[in-house]
């Protein structure tokens, strides 16, 4: 038993297992903080970094990540910038695009001739964009800036009514850059401002028409000219004075279409031609249909003649909106003659913008009215706008319904009061004059001092006969035949 003991103290002695230190002193496998540090494949990014301080341990503490640098102000501004940019291009682009037919009637029609008076961009936005509107109103010189209400009545009234050719390409509508910012007057002569000539006047030029059997001559003509006829009296009501106008024939020569823009007792005569289908009392086909009245405060007003019967005033504007027979190559017309711009427009010839302006009032019943508004039509004027545009620029005070009411209504006549009604004299009305003049009399010469009975009865006998010639004259006097 001791010799077994002593040789496993041989064994012991060995120290291997003592020896076996060295397994624990093997720091070169748990020191291999290389394969740690291999840890920079997985962070391909690098963000952390192993401390020299700790590799012995194995452990790797990561550093504070860097911060990103702030945007600059100046870049934020120039991206807001740039979104309401490419925002307002957008929107410039599909008004273009809405109100294209706009554009092209403004250029195709010599809209460019009154760019200096006319901003076409600003009355399509003024229905479109309140940016746009401002924006635009704002840049135009002072003579060319309209109030909103002017550029709806242009846009909501005038626009409806642009020339162009329909489908079948027959003429439609009347208005042009040159209507909208000159002068209503047509003219078939080309030019700048007229590049496209009205389609119907030009058309009634060239067929040689005439006034009053006097040639229209556009160019070499004389101007034209009426002369008023004697005022009559009503054959049903000798009350009412009224009168007509004739054409008054050059020596030689034709006459122009139009009297000048100021002279408005020409213009009354050819107004009452356009009613009339003629000029004078008995124009072509013989019957005068209008005339011009004289009320009663002086002031004149075109009525219906007072010796038409009432079936005849149904067809009292057969004439001003004559229609015009439609053909295989005409279209038909419902707005009067070819040159009555008036009618073409819409315009009533008992308007107040036309009867106050004859009139050269700028009052009535107290409502103030504009006397100058039918001449700014005509274009008196060679500096400043007129046409519609010269119309609405007369008065920037009024909306919409004020203009609308001075073109499209009409003016009342002052009432003309008719003849009493026709009596013959009777018992009662003689008795009645005859007692009140006696009673009255009577009744005076009472009070005065010294009266005596027979002179009393004297004085009733003579006021007796005073009135009763007094009652049968005025009988006699309220009867008219």
């Amino acid at each position: 038993m001791n010799i077994k003991m002593k040789k496993a103290g041989k064994l012991s002695k060995t120290g291997i297992m003592k020896k076996t230190g060295n397994m624990k002193k093997a720091g070169k496998v748990k020191k291999a903080g290389k394969v740690k540090k291999v840890g920079n494949v997985g962070n391909v990014g690098k963000t952390k970094k192993v401390d020299k301080a700790t590799l012995g341990t194995g452990k790797a503490t990561p550093t504070s990540t860097p911060v990103a640098k702030p945007v600059s102000a100046w870049r934020i501004i120039l991206i807001i910038i740039g979104i309401i940019a490419i925002y307002v291009f957008i929107q410039w682009v599909i008004l273009r695009n809405n109100f294209k037919p706009i554009f092209d009637w403004w250029s195709g029609n010599g809209g460019g001739a009154f760019e200096d008076k006319f901003n076409i961009f600003t009355l399509v936005a003024s229905s479109y964009s309140n940016m746009f509107y401002i924006a635009s109103n704002i840049t135009n010189p002072p003579l060319n800036q309209l109030t909103f209400a002017q550029y709806r009545f242009i846009y909501g009234t005038l626009i409806p009514k642009l020339s162009f050719k329909n489908s079948a390409g027959q003429p439609q509508g009347v208005l042009t850059p040159r209507n909208l910012c000159k002068t209503l007057l047509f003219s078939s002569i080309a030019s700048s401002d007229n590049p496209v000539p009205d389609f119907r006047y030009t058309t009634w030029i060239n067929s040689k028409p005439t006034r009053g059997g006097v040639l229209i001559d556009e160019v070499g003509g004389s101007p034209l000219q009426y002369k008023q006829t004697d005022p009559q009296s009503g054959k049903k009501n000798p009350n009412i004075k009224y009168y007509f106008f004739d054409i008054v024939k050059p020596t030689s020569g034709g006459v122009k279409p139009y009297p000048r823009p100021g002279d408005y007792t020409n213009w009354m005569g050819l107004i009452l031609e356009w009613l009339n289908g003629g000029t004078g009392a008995t124009p072509n086909p013989g019957k005068a249909w209008w005339c011009y009245i004289i009320q009663t405060d002086g002031s004149v007003r075109l009525g219906p003649n007072p010796e038409n019967k009432p079936e005849d005033n149904a067809d009292i504007m057969s004439y001003w909106f004559k229609k015009t027979v439609k053909t295989e190559t005409s279209f038909e017309y419902n707005d009067g003659y070819a040159d009555n711009f008036m009618s073409r427009f819409g315009i009533r010839p008992t308007s107040p913008i036309f009867t106050y302006w004859f009139n050269n009032k700028f009052s009535d019943s107290g409502m103030r009215v504009d006397a100058s508004s039918f001449e700014r039509l005509l274009g008196n004027s060679t500096t400043l706008a007129g046409g519609w545009l010269g119309f609405l620029q007369g008065d920037s005070t009024a909306d919409y319904d004020d203009y609308d009411e001075v073109i499209f209504t009409d003016v009342e006549d002052n009432p003309i009061a008719p003849p009493p009604p026709c009596t013959t004299p009777t018992a009662g009305s003689v008795a009645l004059a005859t007692s009140t003049a006696a009673a009255g009399s009577m009744a005076m010469m009472a009070m005065l001092p010294g009266f005596s009975p027979l002179a009393f009865l004297g004085i009733g006998i003579a006021a007796a006969l005073s009135g009763t010639s007094a009652g049968i004259s005025a009988s006699k006097s309220s009867c008219k035949k």
